[in-house]
């Protein structure tokens, strides 16, 4: 009964964002992570079935091919405001990707907000569907976390949506702690919260 429930509910979610989205109408449901790197702490396997690495051209493109236009225009914007990529490379190819920034915080359709001194934003991750379930999303992640220490920073900060089930938990098993978020826009007006406010107001001014 609960997961007919929750199928229910879940449709009903997504036939309603896409009549908002028809009207100019932009409604979020999200969890604020926001994950603190302790010096001296690993986060990334030790070994493992691929390595993470910045992405070369030659990844993204190779990445687009694969992917289509959308993909292609979400990277090109990326590239824009100065995100950095990074890739799970195995001996078959990339197994997944995930986006960095250490400047702003993006989430489609919403401004842009400054990211604090000793943060980055991680978003727009992506683990390409041969891979899936075998835990790459965590490691790719926790890779990635261990670079971003090892330059500094100190707090990983990200928004995702509350029925992404497979990125809450890899980020809850790193560390992060979550908000509700609900965001609310409307056309030619800035947007508003719903309940809890975001860590990051810039969104209110």
């Amino acid at each position: 009964m609960s997961s007919r429930r929750s199928y229910g509910k879940s449709s009903l979610r997504l036939a309603a964002g896409r009549l908002f989205a028809r009207v100019g109408v932009r409604y979020y449901d999200l969890y604020y992570c926001e994950t603190p790197l302790v010096a001296g702490t690993r986060y990334g396997p030790l070994e493992g079935d691929f390595d993470v690495r910045p992405a070369t051209d030659e990844n993204l493109s190779s990445i687009q091919k694969e992917l289509g236009t959308v993909i292609e225009q979400n990277f090109n914007f990326a590239g824009s405001i100065e995100s950095r990529c990074y890739v799970a490379l195995s001996k078959s190819g990339i197994t997944g990707y995930t986006w960095i920034n250490e400047s702003v915080i993006h989430v489609p359709e919403l401004p842009l907000v400054p990211v604090p001194e000793g943060y980055v934003y991680s978003y727009n991750s992506f683990v390409f569907p041969e891979s899936r379930g075998r835990g790459v999303f965590g490691r790719l992640l926790g890779s990635v976390y261990d670079h971003m220490s090892a330059q500094g920073i100190r707090t990983i900060a990200n928004f995702v949506d509350v029925t992404n089930a497979p990125s809450i938990a890899a980020r809850m098993k790193l560390g992060a702690s979550k908000t509700r978020v609900r965001v609310l826009k409307l056309p030619a007006m800035p947007p508003v919260t719903i309940g809890d406010h975001p860590a990051f107001s810039g969104w209110l001014s």
